[in-house]
């Protein structure tokens, strides 16, 4: 039986989601408190790894198990007052075998979250800047990721991995005194959506432009890209194959509904 997650929670709290040693983590977590339940060692499987401070909204993850102990409400409300503090399982669904939460995604979407003003309350959740950026110039830049694209200047530690990405949409929305960076790719690299909006502040500020970035797609050593802080980076969304959406779901404070026709 195979088990998805939806999951929410507080980077702020945690060094990143995966599991590190002397460090705590959103999947260490989620496993232990799956591994209460069940009795039995549980490992889990992340769509996306976040880095230490980076939040989800929309992060996903799954487990295969033999049954279940309890419904699968009663499951989302047990790990609920398992986990610990920020980290809240908004569903629980039945999914088919061929479901693999990182391998099956065909996007990830993110929000990187910028702030004209200093903030206190919320301050976890937004890059506070103290200068002024234009608008007008980074959305010019736009174009210049959008589509398929060796993004090896706009990450860390590619390794051996291939750093081709294609991005299928980038907007840049302002209201009052929040900037708010959308970007949704079929894969992304460590570090890449700070490094991309790093790198377009970078234009705002006036420090480059538009050339810049043209060099940086197209791979020339020469040219440098800025990362912005993990702070104000959020998942808020994976999207998966049609055919590998949920046979039966519940919220955990809801009631168990059957999706086979």
């Amino acid at each position: 039986m195979n088990i998805r997650l939806d999951i929410e929670y507080d980077g702020s709290l945690y060094h990143g989601w995966q599991i590190q040693n002397n460090a705590s983590s959103v999947q260490e977590s989620i496993e232990k408190a799956l591994s209460t339940i069940f009795r039995t060692p549980i490992s889990i499987i992340g769509a996306g790894r976040t880095d230490t401070g980076v939040h989800a909204r929309g992060q996903v993850a799954n487990f295969s198990v033999d049954s279940l102990p309890t419904s699968l409400g009663q499951l989302g409300r047990s790990i609920n007052g398992l986990v610990r503090e920020g980290i809240t399982i908004h569903k629980v669904s039945i999914v088919p075998d061929e479901f693999h939460a990182r391998y099956s995604a065909l996007s990830r979407s993110y929000i990187y979250s910028v702030s004209r003003i200093k903030r206190s309350i919320d301050r976890q959740m937004f890059y506070s800047i103290v200068y002024d950026v234009d608008i007008d110039r980074m959305i010019k830049c736009i174009p210049s990721f959008l589509g398929t694209h060796d993004f090896k200047q706009f990450c860390v530690d590619a390794g051996k991995k291939s750093t081709m990405c294609t991005v299928m949409n980038l907007s840049i929305a302002e209201e009052s005194e929040i900037i708010r960076f959308h970007i949704t790719a079929n894969r992304f690299l460590h570090k890449m959506v700070r490094m991309v909006v790093g790198t377009l502040l970078a234009v705002g500020k006036g420090h480059i432009d538009k050339t810049v970035i043209d060099e940086l797609v197209a791979g020339k050593r020469g040219s440098r890209s800025f990362c912005a802080p993990a702070h104000a980076l959020c998942l808020t969304n994976v999207e998966y194959p049609p055919e590998l959406n949920a046979t039966m779901a519940a919220k955990p404070w809801g009631h168990q509904e059957s999706l086979l026709k």
